[in-house]
């Protein structure tokens, strides 16, 4: 229910009866449960609840956040603008950040207009992936959006 929830752009909703279902004892969450609400709270712009939720994984839970919780954080966070305390938290997992990690960043750099930040980023997108062309793309929309050609 909390997927179906989310799926449908009903993240607040979603949140509520996750909550219902950790304070029932009934169900215990999962890491698929965690990745779900995690997602809801990135789409629904809940992050002090994100926030919440992932630290709960560990601490209450003993699940420790895989790359994909982590990959729903930085979403979260970047889609919040909080890019800063997004990348931070790719620099700080316990295991080497993917690409998939530093892309979302950067969508969120776009997003945002964070130019030095995006141009940071991409590099470490670019490293890891530089045959993906939508890197490239979105790094040159960054500098176009802020009327600057030169992208050196």
């Amino acid at each position: 229910m909390v997927g179906a929830y989310a799926r449908n752009g009903h993240g607040e909703k979603a949140v509520e009866l996750f909550r219902e279902m950790v304070e029932s004892s009934r169900t215990l969450p999962n890491d698929v449960t965690f990745t779900t609400v995690l997602n809801a709270c990135s789409h629904a712009g809940l992050v002090d609840e994100g926030k919440y939720f992932f630290a709960l994984m560990d601490k209450v839970y003993g699940i420790a956040p895989s790359g994909e919780h982590y990959g729903c954080m930085i979403d979260l966070l970047g889609r919040a603008g909080r890019l800063e305390e997004a990348e931070r938290m790719i620099t700080g997992m316990p295991f080497p950040a993917d690409k998939i990690s530093w892309e979302t960043l950067l969508g969120a750099c776009k997003l945002h207009g964070d130019i030095g930040r995006g141009a940071r980023v991409a590099e470490q997108a670019l490293r890891m992936d530089p045959e993906n062309a939508a890197n490239y793309v979105i790094l040159s929309d960054l500098y176009f959006a802020r009327g600057e050609t030169n992208m050196n």
